[in-house]
């Protein structure tokens, strides 16, 4: 539950990070991060989405956002970095992250793929801009 101690963090239930925190914290969406530093005004060079199993969800709320849109169209993110993760045992497609990478692919194009060595359910892509190439 949200601001208990420790946080019960979902992620990809490894008893060690399930429970990884000892003090609440304070959650901030992308746009809210983007907005309080200032960046709404700005270009970012590198995107970085290394969240341990909530990708999804930040990319759903970076896409789904129309004004983080607005600013993704225009080419203010430059280069997105995202860590996927999903469960190796589900051979079902899933519709929401068909539709997630869909939105990546209309505005940026991979250009390095990397799946964790040793690991079926990570893998680490590296996206350009389109207007950049």
């Amino acid at each position: 539950p949200a601001n208990t101690v420790p946080q019960e963090w979902p992620g990809l239930g490894d008893p060690q990070l399930s429970k990884s925190n000892s003090e609440p914290w304070e959650m901030r969406s992308i746009e809210q991060s983007f907005e309080d530093l200032g960046h709404l005004n700005a270009t970012i060079s590198v995107l970085k989405i290394d969240v341990e199993g909530a990708e999804w969800d930040s990319l759903t709320a970076l896409f789904g956002s129309p004004r983080m849109m607005t600013y993704i169209s225009e080419g203010h993110i430059r280069q997105l970095l995202v860590e996927y993760h999903w469960d190796p045992d589900s051979r079902a497609r899933n519709k929401r992250h068909d539709r997630l990478l869909s939105k990546i692919l209309e505005h940026f194009v991979p250009w390095n793929i990397e799946r964790h060595e040793g690991s079926d359910c990570c893998l680490d892509v590296s996206y350009v801009w389109k207007k950049n190439k």
